[in-house]
């Protein structure tokens, strides 16, 4: 679905660079549906290290007891890294590829976010689950229906200082 006013507010730069471009595809998928990142771009990302590796490593490195989800930090251990980081993940893996935020809740209380990025669903928090958990269908969500949490801007920092060590 084309989001006719977003289009008019937000004209690529002519001659963009790369970073522009980037950043434009990012805020697009975003904001409208009418199109996925282009193949050529997400190759062109990739070329530039901005993998789903390269992020997962970096996110892996930066999560702490700090950077979890305030209720569930008492139970947070260094053995599960990934326990209570999936909202701040889910958002730091959008910052850098777009796509869309999932979102379960639970019968049982609590809930689970993670991403959809052209038409692949990946979740790198997932290792935080028992194997055999299982999950309701997901809702789609935009990030406009998400908290901009402290946990996130902290993940956020770490993740950048961690990925400007790998690039440089």
């Amino acid at each position: 679905m084309v989001n006719k006013e977003w289009h008019l507010k937000n004209r690529m730069p002519k001659n963009a660079s790369f970073d522009e471009r980037v950043k434009w595809h990012l805020e697009h998928e975003k904001n409208c549906s009418c199109r996925p990142i282009s193949g050529k771009l997400l190759e062109e990302m990739k070329k530039k290290k901005l993998s789903f590796k390269l992020l997962e490593k970096a996110l892996a490195k930066s999560w702490r007891k700090d950077t979890c989800y305030p209720p569930m930090r008492k139970k947070y251990t260094r053995s599960n890294p990934a326990y209570g980081q999936c909202h701040s993940t889910a958002l730091i893996l959008n910052d850098y590829f777009g796509g869309k935020l999932l979102k379960v809740k639970f019968p049982e209380g609590g809930g689970h976010y993670w991403n959809l990025i052209n038409g692949k669903e990946i979740d790198l928090t997932r290792c935080q689950f028992d194997k055999s958990q299982k999950f309701p269908k997901p809702k789609i969500i935009g990030r406009k229906g998400t908290r901009g949490t402290k946990e996130y801007l902290i993940l956020k920092k770490r993740v950048q200082r961690c990925l400007k060590t790998v690039n440089h």
